[in-house]
C-alpha cells in the first residue's frame, strides 16, 4: 500500500521540477524511489521527476538510474521530433499567410524550466474559420493523413510520422448557450491577436497569454468533471499563471471573463490547488477562502487517484459495452463531485 510519505516526496520533487528550486535530498531508499516513480508514471511525469533526481545528484539504485535515463532520453527525442514536425508545418503556414495559434502541448514546453522534460501528447493548433480549409489542405500536402472525423464539431485529427495533429476551428463548446456565445466572442477577438514562443529555434504563434490561461484552465475543468484529468494539465495552468504574473497580465480582466463564463468558483478552487499543492505564488486580485482550499484539496486528491486523464480510475481497458458503461459511471461520479463548481457564478 502506498504511504503518504511517498506522495509527499513526489510533490516535493514535482515542485522542484516546476520552479527550478533545489531540494534537500541526497539519497532515497530503493523502495520509496520505486513508489515515487510509479506515481510519476501514472501522471506521465517520469522524465520531469527523473531530471530533478539527476540534477540533485540523488543516490539511486543502478537499475533505477538506467530506467530513468531511458525515460529522459525517450522524452527528449519525442519532443525533438514533435517540435521539428510542428515548426515545419508552422513555417509553411507562415509562407502561405495562414493565421494560426498553437495551444497547449508543445506551446506549453517553453514555460517549463526544462522544456524537453514535459511529456508530450498531441499537437493542437487553432485556426480562424476563414483559414481552416487552407490549413487542412496544406497539412495534407505536407504528408499528414486524416485518421478520424470531427469530434463534437471542433477539430479534425491528422497524423504524420506517428505524431497526432488536432487542427481546431473551435477550441471549446461550453455547456450553456449564453456561455458559448461569450466564449465564441472571446475567441473571435483573440484570433486576431497573437503571442510568439520559441520552439526549435523558431517563432511560433500562440494565443495571447490571458486567453491561453483561460483556455487551458477551462480544458482542465472540462476533463475534471467528465472522464478525469491528471497533474500534467494542472502544472500547465500553474506555469501559465506564473508567466502571466511575470508579464503583467490584466488579472481583473481575467477574473471578470472567467466569472462571465460561469467558471469563477472552479477558477478559485484550481488556484487554491496550485497554491497549496504545487507551491504557486502569484498576486491575483482574489482572496481565497477556506472553502476554496477544501475544493482544491479534493481536486488534487482526485487527480492523484485518477492519474493522466483519469486512466487510473478505469478497470476495463478494452472497448465495448462495459467500457462505455464504466465511462458513464466515471463521468457521473466526477459530475457529482465537481459539477457544483461550474453551476452559476
Amino acid at each position: 500500500m502506498r504511504k503518504k510519505g511517498d506522495e509527499q516526496l513526489f510533490t516535493t520533487l514535482l515542485r522542484s521540477a516546476l520552479w527550478g528550486t533545489p531540494v534537500n535530498i541526497t539519497a532515497i531508499c530503493n523502495e520509496q524511489c520505486k513508489e515515487v516513480i510509479m506515481i510519476a508514471r501514472k501522471q506521465r511525469m517520469e522524465a520531469m521527476i527523473g531530471e530533478v533526481l539527476f540534477r540533485q545528484q540523488v543516490k539511486l539504485d543502478r537499475q533505477l538510474v538506467v530506467h530513468l535515463l531511458s525515460i529522459v532520453k525517450a522524452t527528449q527525442q519525442q519532443n525533438y521530433k514533435m517540435n521539428r514536425l510542428l515548426t515545419t508545418f508552422t513555417e509553411g503556414l507562415f509562407m502561405h499567410g495562414i493565421r494560426y495559434h498553437v495551444v497547449k502541448g508543445q506551446a506549453m514546453g517553453s514555460y517549463y524550466p526544462s522544456p524537453l522534460m514535459r511529456t508530450p501528447g498531441d499537437i493542437d493548433i487553432f485556426f480562424p474559420k476563414e483559414s481552416y480549409v487552407a490549413a487542412v489542405a496544406l497539412a495534407e500536402k505536407q504528408g499528414m493523413t486524416m485518421c478520424k472525423g470531427n469530434e463534437r464539431g471542433k477539430h479534425k485529427v491528422l497524423v504524420k510520422e506517428g505524431v497526432v495533429f488536432e487542427l481546431h476551428w473551435r477550441l471549446l463548446i461550453p455547456a450553456f448557450p449564453w456561455h458559448r456565445r461569450e466564449w465564441d466572442s472571446i475567441i473571435d477577438k483573440c484570433s486576431q491577436q497573437e503571442k510568439s514562443v520559441i520552439i526549435n529555434n523558431c517563432c511560433v504563434s500562440t494565443l495571447p497569454l490571458i486567453y491561453h490561461i483561460m483556455y487551458v484552465f477551462m480544458h482542465l475543468i472540462y476533463h475534471l468533471i467528465t472522464s478525469g484529468v491528471g497533474l500534467r494539465q494542472l502544472c500547465d495552468v500553474a506555469l501559465l499563471l506564473k508567466r502571466g504574473d511575470e508579464e503583467g497580465v490584466d488579472w481583473q480582466k481575467l477574473i471578470r471573463t472567467v466569472e462571465a463564463l460561469g467558471y469563477l468558483k472552479a477558477f478559485r478552487a484550481v488556484l487554491a490547488c496550485c497554491n497549496k499543492s504545487l507551491g504557486l505564488a502569484v498576486a491575483l486580485p482574489v482572496i481565497l477562502q477556506d472553502s476554496d482550499y477544501r475544493w482544491g484539496a479534493r481536486i488534487y486528491h482526485r487527480m492523484m487517484k485518477g492519474g493522466n486523464f483519469g486512466l487510473g480510475l478505469r478497470r476495463i481497458q478494452s472497448a465495448g459495452l462495459l467500457h462505455r458503461l464504466e465511462t458513464a459511471w466515471i463521468v457521473w461520479g466526477n459530475m457529482m463531485r465537481f459539477g457544483w463548481l461550474v453551476l452559476g457564478k
